[in-house]
């Protein structure tokens, strides 16, 4: 299905123009369209993924770069909300204070997690 006008695409229920114009720029910065709006061959080979197109640029990247194992280990950790098992009370109930105070620490490691690989795959580049 070639759709060469998205805006004046006919849809059942239209998402506004702004998000539609939105979506197109995030594209055009993450050179999945050519400067004409058409899906060039790196948005063809990011539409192949099941993944938002940042995470999906990720990957085509990662594997120009090398690192396509690091990268689906740093993507997988994001697309979870936590890999942590909580433990339960003596009652059954889950503890919620301790419960959102590990929540915001394993944020806190991803974060570093991150920012450490970024710093590395940086390092050795250069």
């Amino acid at each position: 299905m070639e759709v060469d006008d998205i805006l004046s695409f006919p849809f059942i229920d239209p998402p506004p123009k702004e998000a539609l114009l939105r979506s197109l720029e995030l594209l055009y910065s993450l050179d999945a369209l050519d400067d004409d709006g058409k899906l060039n061959d790196v948005g063809k080979k990011m539409a192949r993924f099941p993944l938002e197109p940042m995470a999906a640029r990720c990957v085509i990247a990662a594997e120009i770069e090398g690192c396509t194992i690091e990268t689906l280990a740093v993507l997988s950790m994001l697309s979870t909300d936590s890999v942590f098992q909580f433990s339960r009370e003596a009652d059954g109930q889950k503890n919620v204070a301790r419960h959102k105070l590990k929540r915001k620490v394993s944020r806190l490691r991803i974060n570093k997690l991150i920012f450490f690989l970024h710093n590395y795959f940086r390092r050795a580049i250069i």
